[in-house]
């Protein structure tokens, strides 16, 4: 085979690879809006958010204990700012912002979903100072500068990242902030003892766990971020059936939840490498021109 042949073989062998890779991505993506479907059918019952939940982020008092009180934590006075619910699903966190004074844009690639969410904001009374759009994430370009927080709450490890990043980043104002939140599994032991625990796991097709490299290449693209992990013991809450109704009747499974997270707390105050075996992160970048700490 002369050079001139074995180039055009070659040219020919990476289109058919790209075409199959893009087919493949495809499928994945339609499977993901058809598990997102039946995710929606589930949650098509909204109810008004309680007060005492209401006050539970507002106050934000566990921040060190758990993931989504430390984006109340992080974001602080919700009136007058502006936030974008990146991956927003059923909109259950985008209402609780705004009904605490913010004006939330919400985005899902499920159209079954937003119906959720626009109910969601009615129910609560929130419609006026919520929007909510379908639209597949790597494809829709947000609005530039127009941000105080964006939020992508287990949304990153379902799509391509370099995708989604250079758009996220532009649609924060000069001083906004990203508070990115993603399962992790950057020890190789921990990634087969999960694969081992007999439970079953609420995957869609495209759900992963975020590695080493992903949080490098997040990084990557903010001038200053920092790192908070959580779930090493606290993975085990799955163990707890009542976990979601902690504030109310449940007392014991407050009490070891609250010993779980707070035992998380304290190794990896003490021991900062023991990060690698933990569960989830919370990453906090903003590009306001600062210097970067807490590298990975």
């Amino acid at each position: 085979m002369d050079c001139a042949s074995h180039k055009g073989e070659t040219l020919r062998n990476q289109f058919l690879n790209m075409n199959i890779t893009r087919n493949k991505n495809m499928g994945i993506k339609d499977q993901e809006i058809k598990h997102q479907a039946v995710t929606a059918s589930e949650r098509s019952h909204v109810k008004l958010i309680p007060e005492y939940i209401l006050e539970r982020y507002k106050s934000a008092k566990w921040w060190r204990f758990f993931p989504k009180d430390f984006v109340f934590k992080t974001i602080g006075e919700f009136k007058d700012k502006t936030i974008c619910d990146f991956g927003c699903g059923s909109g259950g966190i985008a209402a609780q912002f705004a009904k605490l004074g913010a004006s939330v844009m919400g985005i899902d690639i499920s159209d079954e979903l937003i119906k959720n969410a626009k109910d969601r904001a009615i129910v609560n009374d929130v419609s006026q100072n919520t929007r909510f759009i379908a639209v597949d994430a790597e494809n829709y370009e947000l609005p530039p500068k127009q941000f105080d927080f964006l939020l992508a709450y287990d949304i990153l490890h379902h799509v391509d990242i370099k995708s989604v990043l250079p758009n996220i980043c532009s649609g924060l104002k000069q001083d906004g902030k990203a508070i990115i939140i993603e399962p992790i599994s950057c020890s190789p032991v921990f990634k087969k003892l999960r694969n081992l625990i007999p439970i079953k796991k609420d995957a869609s097709p495209a759900d992963r766990q975020l590695n080493k490299a992903d949080l490098k290449l997040i990084s990557n693209y903010f001038e200053n971020y920092k790192l908070t992990f959580y779930s090493l013991f606290g993975r085990l809450i799955r163990f707890f059936p009542n976990a979601k109704y902690m504030d109310r009747d449940h007392p014991f499974t407050k009490f070891f939840l609250l010993l779980l997270n707070g035992v998380d707390r304290v190794l990896i105050s003490v021991f900062p490498f023991l990060w690698r075996y933990y569960g989830i992160v919370v990453f906090v970048g903003d590009n306001s021109n600062g210097k970067q700490d807490d590298k990975i």
